[in-house]
């Protein structure tokens, strides 16, 4: 005769009648259950037997856990991870593990906290151990904020949940040691490392899978990465994939949209859910981008699913409408208007910042002629890093990283969780607030905080430095106009956006996509360019006409600048001087205490340089560095009076990284180099 189940009264009195009504059901399922047991039918109770164990036992951890309808622990539960949410993300949240999830999430509706809140929901409700968990994101910056949402929501446990970009991951499956390639300049193939991690995983069928995976971005995934998905979702592995096919923007680096498409055909039965109620911008910009995205063909969602303002939001006021600029193609003269938007709008708000206004382009190349334009008028601006960039040179490489790498090298004991790093890179960051390089390195150190062994050495820490540093993040100042090409943009917002077109957009879907993501980046206002004539006509014929009666969008001719640039101006680009054409050995060759290296150790990313034929010179006249012989292009560019610009990191070099057949010129084991970039005469 088994036990009597215990009144709802006995569990957990409770004035609430939800809680009281869930009690009284778990109590009738125990009821009914020992009622079968006790019938008297031996078949039925041997049947039952099993199933009633299991049963008993999950409401015996239910009570332990103190996890009962209206207890504490359950309250708590309830009202941290569940009630910040629409019902729609709480269903995401709290969905049992009955098949696979595809999530297609418009912009701004909310899809890294879908997953941080389903994570913790596995992590704290559930039980889910955090080593089953794997979570990929699309770059280090979304693997960043993931990792720090998560600890916010579930604290320590969270730490123990692998949070990784795709590179990251094959990088962590292969063991591929990263700090002596680095040390000897050897370049590393990062679609190699996702092949060799697919090879590892597909060989080795008995490693163990995560129980629960989640993929951001999946819209986006190369076929390596797509492959690398495959190869870790085991048998027993809950797939939640989150993306938009509206927002596919990198066709052109393989990433292919038939993936998200046919991802119900690869990992069915799968359930889908569409996330369309928008926190980030005002109706005038979801309308407008609405009309950009409306021509495109087989959009998964459907034109009768539109991106909406979220119903929090409703009773706001409506925002500014659209601002659509026709403007001259010529990227001098538009970067001249744009740069009197951006005067216009700090004007009319003075506890704006620069660094909460970004203007975005198609091409570096129009952002190169604002940048210019910037450095001549004495406004701080600072250019996004090429998107899914993996160059050779990283922010360890400067001279604030290297004494990072310094500082982990010196202690003999294990660093607890890179802890000291940490401090010391955030020490370092309050002191200078502006410099570009220490905020780098901050977030570098912050993510090395969360993603290291609870207790690593230092040669530990070292390689998950580099492989963090592989790819480029660049945090922003917040006193600095944030300019970008509109696929750096991705997964970011800003409370102003200015968006050029210097006839650089191309006609087509993909255009369009593209188009649409940088539409939606804005919070408050946008302003879009459209360049006269236009050859690409994503911003014609698409029912504008509609939105302007409606007081959504206000088109406006091109205004005259307060200062029209002269027309050399007009043509001035910023071009960044590649390392490889300067002279990397050139302060090596020079003794120890050649004035040289105390004029360099007085230099700092930011400083403004001369370039004269090969000479790099400081604002005293003073020789820095020089260009390299193979930059024979730019050495006749620079000839007197020269070029102006700027410091954009002080490298540091070491006699290792120098080929066998220069290193008996060089005096020094260890120097710095300057690395710049110049305004040049460059017309259409």
């Amino acid at each position: 005769m088994s036990a009597a189940p215990r009144s709802p009264d006995d569990l957990a009195p409770d004035d609430d009648l939800a809680d009281r009504a869930d009690l009284t059901r778990l109590a009738q399922v125990e009821q009914a259950l020992h009622a079968l047991l006790d019938s008297g039918d031996a078949v039925l109770a041997a049947a039952l037997h099993e199933p009633a164990r299991a049963l008993r036992q999950a409401l015996q951890q239910l009570r332990d856990r103190d996890l009962l309808p209206g207890s504490a622990t359950h309250r708590a539960l309830h009202q941290h991870l569940l009630e910040p949410l629409t019902p729609v993300q709480r269903a995401l949240v709290c969905a049992p593990d009955r098949g696979h999830q595809l999530v297609l999430a418009g912009p701004g509706s909310g899809k890294t906290r879908v997953i941080a809140h389903r994570i913790a929901w596995l992590l704290q409700a559930r039980q889910v151990q955090a080593r089953q968990i794997v979570a990929l994101a699309f770059n280090r910056g979304a693997a960043a904020e993931l990792r720090q949402r998560l600890h916010a929501l579930a604290g320590e446990p969270a730490r123990g949940v692998t949070v990784l970009t795709h590179h990251a991951m094959a990088l962590r499956l292969i063991g591929r040691a990263l700090a002596g390639s680095e040390q000897e300049d050897v370049p590393l193939d990062f679609a190699r490392m996702l092949d060799e991690a697919v090879a590892l995983l597909q060989a080795e069928p008995e490693r163990p899978r995560p129980t629960h995976l989640f993929v951001d971005e999946y819209q986006d995934m190369s076929p390596a990465q797509y492959a690398l998905v495959g190869a870790l979702a085991g048998p027993h592995t809950q797939l939640m994939a989150v993306g938009d096919d509206d927002q596919t923007i990198y066709g052109f680096g393989g990433a292919s949209i038939e993936f998200i498409r046919r991802f119900r055909d690869d990992y069915a039965p799968v359930r889908t859910t569409l996330l369309l109620e928008n926190f980030r911008s005002t109706p005038p910009i979801l309308a407008v981008a609405e009309r950009l995205i409306a021509p495109v063909a087989e959009r998964m969602k459907g034109a009768d699913a539109p991106v909406h303002r979220a119903a929090s939001r409703r009773d706001e006021p409506p925002g500014a409408p659209v601002r659509l600029i026709d403007a001259p193609a010529e990227v001098g003269l538009q970067a001249a208007l744009v740069l009197d938007a951006v005067r216009r709008c700090l004007a009319e708000d003075a506890a704006l910042r620069p660094g909460e206004i970004a203007v975005l382009a198609r091409t570096r190349r129009s952002l190169a002629a604002l940048q210019a334009l910037c450095l001549l008028e004495g406004l701080r601006c600072e250019i996004a890093p090429r998107p899914q960039a993996t160059s050779r040179l990283t922010v360890l490489h400067t001279r604030e990283g290297r004494r990072l790498l310094d500082l982990l090298g010196c202690p003999a004991r294990p660093h607890r969780r890179g802890a000291a790093p940490m401090r010391w890179a955030s020490l370092q960051a309050r002191r200078r607030p502006a410099h570009p390089v220490w905020q780098d390195l901050l977030l570098l150190a912050n993510e090395l905080a969360q993603v290291a062994p609870v207790r690593a050495s230092a040669p530990e820490l070292v390689e998950q430095l580099h492989a963090l540093a592989r790819e480029p993040r660049r945090a922003g100042s917040p006193q600095a106009l944030r300019l970008m090409t509109a696929h750096a943009a991705k997964g970011l917002e800003f409370r102003h956006v200015i968006v050029m077109d210097c006839n650089d957009w191309l006609p087509g879907d993909d255009e369009r996509r593209l188009l649409y993501v940088a539409a939606t980046r804005a919070v408050e206002t946008l302003t879009l360019m459209r360049a006269r004539p236009s050859r690409h006509g994503l911003l014609d014929d698409i029912g504008l006409e509609a939105l302007q009666e409606a007081g959504l969008l206000e088109p406006l001719a091109a205004p005259t600048p307060a200062e029209p640039p002269d027309a050399p101006v007009s043509h001035r680009r910023m071009l960044p001087v590649s390392p490889a054409d300067i002279d990397l050995g050139h302060a090596g060759r020079m003794p120890p205490g050649h004035v040289l290296h105390a004029r360099l150790a007085r230099l700092e990313a930011g400083d403004p340089v001369r370039l004269i034929g090969r000479r790099i010179e400081n604002l005293r006249g003073e020789p820095i560095g020089q260009l390299s012989r193979r930059a024979g292009a730019l050495e006749r560019l620079a000839r007197s009076p020269g070029l102006p610009g700027r410091i954009t990191a002080i490298l540091v070099r070491q006699r290792a990284q120098a080929g066998e057949a220069f290193r008996a010129d060089l005096h020094c084991e260890r120097w710095e180099v300057p690395l710049i970039e110049v305004v040049v005469d460059a017309p259409d």
